[in-house]
């Protein structure tokens, strides 16, 4: 890795998940392409596909089998992980930050202990969010059309100091950071115009999908869920005194529903996760351990994996977050399929299933997906198609009669023993991208790769969400007019013919823009700052 470390070296923590991996190795990959040495912290099921991408592979110091960092639906044990982990792991990791000297640090959302390496040694951070955000800190939303809050000596809009603390006042104005005392010296002025701004038009253009939430006949939410009012705050004679966005208004109101329920079930976790908080604090001197900060870890900046129409309370977020867009799609893949099944006849429909442990846990549905989707020979599935309402419903489909089959690729990693129809495929593993280029459908979890991946290549999505932040994305992709959540599984055929109509009425600029990436500009961000050069420009919408 020699030849590529003449900007100096990156330590980037990864989180040992494949939706968190896959998510930002495409930014890893080509930050070791533009000079830096990057060392990609993770597991070795995870080496391959890092190497892959250019990066020097690292693994954590803890088994990686004794890593569980996966069941996003058990937020006080996650919690308790983390700050686990932390502990466990943060000696050696500030030994090896000491010894290689990195000149910046970037960390999963999720990866506390990365947040604390680049605390205590000193050095320019960055998160990177595979899942929508939370910003836990009280901000000022992003004022439309280049106007500004006037500003302290530190780029901060006046009066912030009281909702942030000291370490996370940030301003408004693109490349100011509050935290960062390198960045802070060359903002000096009393008041800078000309604060990120959407595309010319854009708002315009997302309110015509309204929706028509309506109070007293007027729309109160656009299509993205964005309130129409936001930028009503204080424009007065053209001034733009605005009010500060809380947390709830920032993410968190919009998790909350998905995550309630269970919420409490893992209440014994927390005097475990207090321990571990209280230890970090005394040896390390770590702040900001409680529920948010550890779960949603901020950096000098953010780097976001997804369009800001995406992100909930999106223009609320300040500068120091950058939505670079979805980056899974670009990276590179050394894996490839053993089947070509676009192949045969492209009139029949191809569906494409990927449900991670959702088939594990639920064999029922498992079941109900073979008889629905599933072709026999002979009469019997047909009949029983049609007497469950299974059937392609009038008026879709032109051309198909109600009994017709699909060709299915199915994910799935269960007992080799299992028999499934012979117009199903079903591999463990499979090069996803190479099957949505052919797929007319995808079912799926819902998870903010596979998402994101599906709108790239114009493939509807009919999505079975497991828990909140797959509940989440689901609700927002289907308020977005670009797929449907599965309300009744035994009329699964029925709800797939309809969810591949979508197509034909959806917006199409509305999909380019939530795809489109903006990854230059996060390079040039980061070797702005992680190599102490001023004129760092905005990154993402």
């Amino acid at each position: 890795m020699e030849e590529h470390s003449d900007k100096g070296t990156l330590f980037f923590y990864g989180l040992p998940a494949y939706g968190h991996t896959l998510s930002n190795l495409y930014l890893a990959g080509r930050l070791a392409g533009a000079g830096f040495r990057v060392v990609y912290y993770s597991a070795e099921p995870f080496r391959e596909n890092i190497e892959e991408n250019g990066c020097e592979y690292r693994a954590y110091p803890m088994d990686w089998a004794a890593l569980d960092l996966t069941d996003g639906e058990r937020i006080l044990k996650l919690y308790r992980l983390v700050l686990e982990y932390t502990w466990r792991m943060l000696p050696k990791l500030l030994e090896q930050a000491e010894e290689e000297r990195p000149c910046g640090v970037i960390f999963d959302s999720l990866a506390l202990w990365g947040r604390a390496v680049g605390q205590l040694r000193g050095v320019p951070s960055f998160a990177f969010y595979s899942i929508a955000a939370i910003d836990w800190i009280w901000g000022f939303p992003r004022v439309r059309g280049g106007g500004g809050a006037p500003a302290d000596s530190a780029g901060s809009p006046a009066g912030f100091r009281k909702y942030g603390s000291e370490e996370h006042r940030e301003g408004i104005t693109a490349g100011t950071s509050g935290s960062f005392a390198r960045i802070r010296k060359s903002s000096k002025e009393k008041r800078r115009d000309g604060a990120a701004t959407d595309a010319p038009g854009a708002t315009a253009r997302l309110r015509k999908h309204s929706h028509g939430e309506r109070t007293g006949g007027r729309p109160t939410k656009d299509r993205a869920g964005l309130p129409v009012g936001l930028w009503k705050y204080g424009h007065e004679n053209g001034d733009a005194r605005r009010f500060p966005v809380s947390p709830w208004g920032k993410g968190l109101g919009a998790y909350a529903p998905g995550f309630s329920a269970d919420f409490l079930r893992y209440a014994g976790e927390i005097p475990g996760a207090a321990a571990y908080a209280k230890r970090l604090r005394k040896r390390y001197g770590l702040r900001d351990l409680g529920l948010l900060p550890v779960l949603m870890n901020r950096g000098d900046y953010n780097l976001c994996g997804y369009a800001r129409l995406f992100q909930p309370g999106g223009r609320g977020f300040g500068g120091e977050y950058r939505f670079v867009g979805p980056l899974s799609v670009h990276r590179k893949i050394g894996q490839q399929n053993d089947f070509s099944c676009w192949d045969e006849d492209v009139s029949t429909p191809l569906i494409y299933i990927s449900l991670g442990t959702v088939f594990h846990r639920n064999e029922e549905f498992l079941r109900t997906v073979v008889e629905q989707l599933g072709l026999r020979t002979g009469k019997r599935l047909t009949e029983r198609l049609e007497k469950t309402g299974g059937g392609c419903p009038a008026g879709l489909g032109v051309g198909r009669s109600r009994g017709e089959s699909f060709r299915v690729v199915l994910v799935w990693s269960g007992d080799e023993t299992h028999v499934f129809p012979e117009n199903f495929t079903v591999r463990p593993f499979v090069n996803q991208n190479e099957i949505l280029k052919h797929a007319a459908l995808f079912i799926t979890a819902g998870g903010m790769n596979s998402l994101h991946e599906a709108l790239y290549f114009g493939v509807p999505c009919l999505m079975c969400p497991q828990q909140g932040e797959q509940r989440l994305n689901a609700r927002r992709f289907e308020r977005l007019g670009f797929g449907k959540i599965l309300q009744d599984p035994r009329k699964l055929r029925r709800e797939a013919w309809k969810c591949m109509e979508l197509k034909k009425g959806w917006d199409e600029k509305l999909r380019k823009r939530l795809t489109g990436v903006c990854v230059g500009k996060a390079l040039e961000l980061i070797e702005a700052v992680c190599t102490d050069r001023d004129g760092m420009g905005d990154v993402g919408e």
